[in-house]
């Protein structure tokens, strides 16, 4: 938050607070300033269809890779779903880790959704961080 300032007419306290404003699934939040907690607001409401998208993958990816199922076909009729289907929620196992902590926080920078995950995922951290907005991390 910014000092208190008098208005023009000194009759009354001028406090800016650096807030901004996003759509996320049809409704209207208020974003506080990175790093600043605000006891204005009601506490993050993680992407749920983010969140399972994440455990799916996981969840379907050590299937494959503990040899449980051995491909990705098999996979899709066990779990009577597109073959597709697999392939971009597999994408999703591809994210950095900051990235994933960022989706189960509720971090997610705006317009990072499910969608965001069946294009094509950069295999490169700092691409996908770059591409979808999420701050690169300090050295």
């Amino acid at each position: 938050m910014n000092t208190p300032q008098l208005s023009h007419d000194g009759r009354n306290i001028v406090i800016r607070i650096p807030y901004r404003f996003r759509r996320k699934q049809g409704r209207k939040e208020i974003i506080a300033p990175e790093g600043e907690a605000s006891p204005f607001l009601p506490p993050i409401q993680p992407d749920e269809k983010l969140i399972k998208a994440l455990a799916q993958g996981f969840h379907w990816r050590r299937l494959l890779e503990s040899g449980k199922v051995e491909t990705i076909r098999k996979l899709a009729a066990e779990e009577k779903v597109d073959p597709a289907h697999i392939g971009r929620m597999l994408r999703v196992t591809l994210l950095a880790p900051d990235i994933i902590e960022a989706i189960l926080d509720g971090r997610q920078p705006e317009g990072v959704s499910i969608r965001t995950f069946r294009k094509t995922v950069p295999a490169d951290w700092v691409e996908q961080r770059a591409a979808w907005g999420f701050p690169q991390p300090q050295a």
